[in-house]
């Protein structure tokens, strides 16, 4: 029987990924600062100044929490209410800190173009 090799696929779950961003955080902050732009002036802001400037305001918010997990790694190992995330979980087991690092650059690198 021939074997054929298997496509490799990443065992890293994306809900890893999303875990890193604390996305509920990262939607209150982004809905702040949309609520800021409506209130900063008396006409409506430019659609596209809205869009941008959330997608901005939400990957540097991302890159913010992705760093933090990597910083609360070993604390949040000890606390129960943050023994879940994906850093201490092991979801992101052999090179945790190296993909948490790379993906806190790959959010961060558009907002800073």
């Amino acid at each position: 029987m021939i074997r054929t090799p298997r496509p490799f696929v990443s065992r890293i779950p994306w809900q890893a990924y999303l875990g890193l961003c604390k996305l509920r955080v990262v939607g209150a902050i982004v809905f702040t600062a949309v609520i800021g732009m409506f209130m900063s002036t008396e006409a409506l802001p430019p659609l596209a100044t809205v869009l941008w400037g959330s997608l901005g305001i939400g990957l540097a918010a991302s890159s913010a929490a992705a760093l933090n997990h990597v910083f609360d790694r070993e604390i949040d190992r000890k606390m129960g209410r943050t023994e879940d995330r994906p850093l201490p979980k092991s979801q992101l087991f052999c090179v945790c800190l190296s993909h948490a690092i790379v993906f806190k650059g790959t959010t961060c690198l558009p907002e800073s173009l």
